[in-house]
Order: C-alpha cells, then sequence, then structure tokens
C-alpha cells in the first residue's frame, strides 16, 4: 500500500480515500488522473489482475464485477471510473472543476464528449493488439515482461475462467458473481481472437479521432488560447481523451491517427496535455511503474532462496540483479 500525497497545502484526511487501481489499468488512469489534477492525497492499494487478484472474496465483496477501480470513502465505496471521477469532483470543492454543471453549455458538451470517448472498446483494442501485434502500426510499445503470445494469454483467461468456476463453489455467498465473471473470461478468449473484429475496432478509431480534431479546430477558431477539448478548462473529457491517446501510443497506433500532417491539433494537444504533472505520473509514467511493482513481487519470492546472504539488503540486491532484466 502506499500514500500519494497530492499537495501539502491541501488540508485533507489522508486516510479518506482508499484507491484500489493497478498501474496500468486504463480506467484506474482516469480516476488516479483526476485525483492528482484535484490535488487529493489517498491511499492507493495496487490489485495485481495479471496475477487474478481482483477475483479474491475480499475484493468481489467491494465490487462484484471484480473490476478496479475502485475508491472507498470512509464505508461508502464507488465503482466505474465516470462515477468515481463524478464523486471525487462533487467531493472536493476545488478547482479545476472537472465535471461542470451538466445543465451548463459547458457541461453538457463534456458529458456528450465523455459519452464518445466512454464507448471505445478499449478491452478489445488492448488485448485484440496483443493477440494479433501486426495489427499495431508501429509495434507495440509494452515492456518484454508484459507480451505474451496469442497462446499464453489465452491459456489464462481459460485459467481465469476455472478459478471463477471453483471460487463460485467455495464462496456460495458470491456465486453468482463469480459465474458472471466466469462467463466474461470465456467470452473474451472469444472476442479478442476475432482477427476480423480487432481490426474493426482499430479501424473506428479514424472517427473518434476525427471529432476530437474538429473540436479542438473548433475551439481555435474560436480565438480561445491554450484550449483544451471543451474549452478553456482542462474537464473530465480531456482526461477521457489523454487516457485514450496514451493508450493508443503504448499499442503502437499512434502513427496511424497522430500524424501532424492528418491531424495537427491532435498531436499539438498532446503534446500539452503530456506535460501535466498528473498525465506524466499516471498515464506516461503506468509502464515503469507496473514494472517495479512486478519487480518488487518477484524480488519477495527470490528473498527466502538468498536468506543465506549476510543481509537482507544484499539479497534484495542480487534479487534486482536476476530480475531486472526481464523488464527492459
Amino acid at each position: 500500500m502506499n500514500t500519494v500525497v497530492a499537495d501539502e497545502n491541501i488540508k485533507m484526511d489522508k486516510d479518506r480515500f482508499t484507491l484500489y487501481y493497478f498501474p496500468t489499468s486504463y480506467y484506474s488512469h482516469m480516476v488516479i488522473v483526476a485525483l492528482l489534477e484535484k490535488k487529493v492525497s489517498f491511499k492507493g492499494k495496487i490489485v495485481n489482475i495479471l496475477d487474478g487478484g481482483q477475483l479474491s472474496a475480499a475484493f468481489l465483496r467491494l465490487n462484484k464485477k471484480a473490476e478496479v477501480p475502485v475508491l472507498k470513502d470512509g464505508d461508502k465505496v464507488v465503482v466505474e471510473s465516470k462515477d468515481i471521477v463524478d464523486y471525487i469532483d462533487k467531493e472536493i470543492n476545488t478547482e479545476p472543476r472537472l465535471v461542470p454543471d451538466k445543465t451548463s453549455d459547458e457541461g453538457s458538451e463534456v458529458e456528450r464528449v465523455r459519452g464518445i470517448l466512454g464507448r471505445v472498446p478499449i478491452e478489445l483494442l488492448s488485448f485484440g493488439c496483443m493477440f494479433y501485434p501486426d495489427v499495431s502500426a508501429s509495434g507495440l510499445k509494452l515492456p518484454k515482461a508484459f507480451q505474451k503470445e496469442k497462446k499464453e494469454m489465452e491459456e489464462a483467461f481459460s485459467s481465469f475462467a476455472t478459478t471463477c468456476a471453483e471460487l463460485a463453489d467455495k464462496h456460495p455467498e458470491l456465486r453468482d458473481a463469480y459465474l458472471a465473471k466466469n462467463q466474461y473470461f470465456t467470452k473474451k478468449i472469444e472476442i479478442c481472437s476475432d482477427r476480423d473484429r480487432v481490426q474493426k475496432a482499430v479501424d473506428d478509431l479514424e472517427k473518434i479521432f476525427d471529432q476530437m480534431e474538429s473540436l479542438l479546430k473548433q475551439n481555435k477558431k474560436e480565438g480561445v488560447e491554450d484550449t483544451w477539448l471543451v474549452g478553456s478548462n482542462f474537464t473530465a473529457a480531456d482526461i477521457c481523451l489523454a487516457t485514450l491517446v496514451g493508450r493508443i501510443v503504448l499499442l503502437g497506433l499512434d502513427q496511424k491517427f497522430m500524424s501532424p500532417e492528418k491531424r495537427p491539433e491532435l498531436v499539438n494537444y498532446w503534446t500539452r496535455v503530456s506535460e501535466r504533472p498528473s498525465i506524466k505520473k499516471t498515464i506516461l509514467g503506468a509502464s515503469k511503474a507496473t514494472a517495479q511493482y512486478l519487480l518488487k513481487q518477484k524480488a519477495k519470492m527470490v528473498l527466502p532462496i538468498l536468506g543465506g546472504l549476510a543481509t537482507v539488503g544484499i539479497a534484495a540486491g542480487v534479487a534486482a540483479l536476476l530480475i531486472v532484466k526481464k523488464f527492459k
């Protein structure tokens, strides 16, 4: 568990919010960026979705869908990234206002754009490009340790499905949730293995990014300097777009959709938004943060083997040397 302190000048109980997340989780990114933009301190608990940590009974009791992110505010639990961002903005009455009054013109437009970007099939794009790396224009930009063959990923999803079926019998009070997740993993293999469906999801991004380019051009024509996606204020719509572009870059699709000749405003936008500390830390730093986390987890397994060394510090150092090459 780690505590993220956004700004020491903000007087707030650092133990108020607890966020369950994973560093490379697309929807976790949205929430973490919102928390950092609002300068909110929070306790972060990483749920290792790579080894099925989200399937523990304890986590399922927090979120029956067994998905990150999940936000706890005292006894209140909020799931779904959009709802969490809305909740944070409502509870923390500081600038920037990420979710403007939805009855206002600005608020209505922010919701419209969030709706457009929220319909992008991120899981299909992410796992589909991993299933079929050649779909990527310039190659996946994932650390090698995260890149798996199609067969390996299918086996992992199948293993998760089996685990859910077994846990359904072990925890009868959570049976329905586990069986639903079992079906989810089974269906995931089928969907992500469909190359035509993956290619269509990639191709459909053309229209999405055309819409975003038009919005940015429109704002520029209206003479607003340093514009964001919906006017002059950085909002939840920008969090959605920055998260999407960040994922496109990770999947090696940025050359296809973000050339200066084709979408100059979007390219300029990405350059600007990438300079925001919240984006640097969360989206641009995701792969490194995940590698560091996995390194620590592997080190914990190696340390007992190295227990005969003089000190734990030396053992940890040797463990790091044995493992770190895997993440280059």
